[in-house]
């Protein structure tokens, strides 16, 4: 083939999944903000998780950055916690990655997911750059709608999906419900995203474990505490984690990553229990304020409260203007009129937040 006289060529194109999707995008956190409550992170480490992880870094042998990283130890360390064999469990690069690879692994064009809504944007975005479509059934309060999701099943169904604590509202999908939705249809992979599940009232995972077409992604990025290091994973049947590691490369997680991790989960249980004990407690606390001064405080069990106003935007505007930051979705009709709020888990900070709210929502103060 000649090149010396090319014609007229059309531009460079995405696929049309990418021209059509959208980028997934945390809104940025302004200058004033110092207490950033929009995230569903950390926002204050103590003194003690801090020592903890200084000496966990301190102890990193320098082969984690001069080898390619060995996924193994995490992942044998994970399936002894879980009680089951290594081969059900895959370490990801955050439960990001483990939603995108099991959505990955079974959906494509021509194949459906099943989403309630709202949910975790990823989901969907996920699952339409597979080149599959999209179906939500509305769940923004109330019980789940576990009729719903098994009425809108089709022939091309191949995932359905579902967030519990769910990420905005914190609500939880009674395990029934789940437990029901896998029998009911065994040809379709029901995929159990529990990344808050440790602020929850029960930890759900054991109950699933036993169920084929269930693939649950857990999470070390909340309650662990640790985004930044980008470190999740995913447990379900031997053949489907088969399917999910053929998706991606073989080194999606860094070896320093791999390494703070295992030593993260070996010594921090104690650690954990205590901050989900805070969360807990302010989580009541903050749900009560919000209602007192005449808020909606929705059910939450995850590790942050979302909340109706009667001014939503400027209950966020004067609490930014004391520097604390919240999660606003002015681009959703069903939350325009919604706050949501972490809870720091520190006792400062929380008083910090609550003096901040007073103010805002009390029209004496």
């Amino acid at each position: 083939m000649r090149f010396d006289s090319p014609a007229p060529a059309s531009p460079l194109q995405p696929r049309p999944a990418v021209a059509e999707g959208k980028r997934y995008a945390i809104p940025p956190k302004q200058d004033f903000i110092d207490l950033p409550l929009g995230n569903t992170e950390r926002v204050v480490i103590s003194q003690a998780e801090k020592e903890i992880f200084e000496e966990i870094v301190s102890q990193l042998d320098v082969s984690a950055i001069a080898q390619y990283p060995k996924l193994s130890g995490l992942q044998k360390l994970l399936a002894e916690r879980l009680g089951v064999m290594p081969e059900r469990v895959l370490v990801t690069a955050g439960a990001d990655e483990a939603l995108e690879r099991a959505i990955g692994s079974v959906l494509g064009s021509g194949r459906e997911l099943i989403a309630t809504s709202p949910t975790f944007e990823m989901i969907p975005i996920y699952a339409r750059l597979t080149g599959g479509s999209v179906q939500q059934v509305p769940w923004l309060e109330g019980a789940f709608p576990a009729d719903g999701v098994l009425d809108a099943v089709t022939d091309d169904t191949t995932v359905i999906s579902v967030v519990t604590p769910s990420n905005p509202t914190g609500a939880v999908v009674p395990l029934a419900d789940l437990q029901r939705i896998a029998l009911a249809v065994p040809h379709i992979l029901l995929l159990v995203d529990l990344a808050y599940v440790e602020f929850a009232d029960v930890d759900i995972t054991a109950n699933l474990l036993d169920l084929a077409n269930v693939v649950i992604v857990r999470s070390l990025s909340k309650a662990w505490g640790m985004p930044g290091v980008r470190v999740g994973y995913a447990v379900g049947d031997a053949e489907v984690i088969s399917w999910m590691s053929r998706t991606s490369g073989p080194y999606s997680v860094s070896g320093p990553s791999l390494a703070i991790a295992e030593a993260r989960v070996r010594r921090g249980d104690e650690s954990v229990r205590e901050y989900v004990r805070r969360v807990r407690a302010e989580r009541k606390n903050l749900a009560a304020l919000i209602a007192e001064f005449g808020g909606m405080p929705m059910p939450s069990q995850a590790n942050f409260v979302l909340a109706r106003f009667e001014n939503a935007a400027g209950v966020s505007d004067d609490l930014a203007a004391r520097g604390i930051g919240t999660r606003r979705f002015p681009d959703n009709p069903d939350l325009k009129d919604a706050l949501r709020i972490t809870c720091p888990g520190d006792e400062h900070a929380f008083g910090r937040l609550t003096n901040a709210l007073r103010a805002a929502l009390d029209p004496k103060a």
